[in-house]
């Protein structure tokens, strides 16, 4: 079983009514050690700037770890594993934003934000390398996302990643506290039955 689980928000934040808020409070009353930074606003921050907020808490990380990211929290797994020693036994991408999809929803109002967003998200990773080090892989799609266009985004990874685990959820639109999702027992699930062989 893992012992640490991270835990990465995207673009909104870390916010009370998440359901990864929720999961992190889950894995906590079972026992496990998790990591659920508050990371900077991601439309005026970059992504060197959430790894330094990771190192804040993760002096004392617990081996096997495993991964949660959503929407740009995903963008971010990638950037820690290529980026660091840290090998992961299960790394869990809910939404995940792409090179190709993912930087070019513009916000209303947020025109100042757009450049941080492409440099966030385009990073141009070396996916061999992050699958060397990850032992399993899944990622979980909206049939409805509005932000991450379900087709587009789930043939980019599948040709990416052949090998990982798809699973698609119906009219959950971004998987966000917006679409009404405050809990999402599936990941809880996932990562208690991780197999560490």
């Amino acid at each position: 079983m893992v012992n640490t689980v991270a835990i990465f928000h995207g673009y909104g934040g870390n916010k009370p009514n998440s359901w990864l808020t929720w999961l992190n409070k889950k894995l906590i009353d079972l026992g496990k050690q998790t990591i659920y930074p508050s990371f900077p606003f991601m439309g005026s921050s970059t992504i060197e700037e959430w790894r330094e907020e990771f190192s804040r808490y993760s002096q004392n990380m617990k081996l096997p770890i495993s991964i949660v990211g959503h929407s740009a929290g995903s963008t971010f797994a990638f950037y820690l594993v290529q980026n660091s020693d840290i090998i992961v036994e299960k790394m869990i991408l809910v939404c995940p934003l792409n090179n190709l999809d993912g930087a070019e929803h513009d916000r209303p109002g947020d025109a100042n934000q757009a450049p941080f967003i492409r440099n966030f998200v385009h990073q141009n990773f070396d996916f061999d390398i992050i699958k060397s080090k990850v032992n399993e892989f899944i990622f979980v799609l909206s049939d409805n996302d509005h932000n991450v266009p379900y087709q587009t985004t789930k043939k980019y990874f599948q040709n990416i990643f052949p090998d990982s685990r798809f699973i698609t959820l119906h009219n959950m639109g971004h998987v966000n506290e917006k679409a009404g999702i405050t809990e999402l027992p599936l990941i809880l699930e996932e990562l208690l039955t991780i197999n560490t062989n």
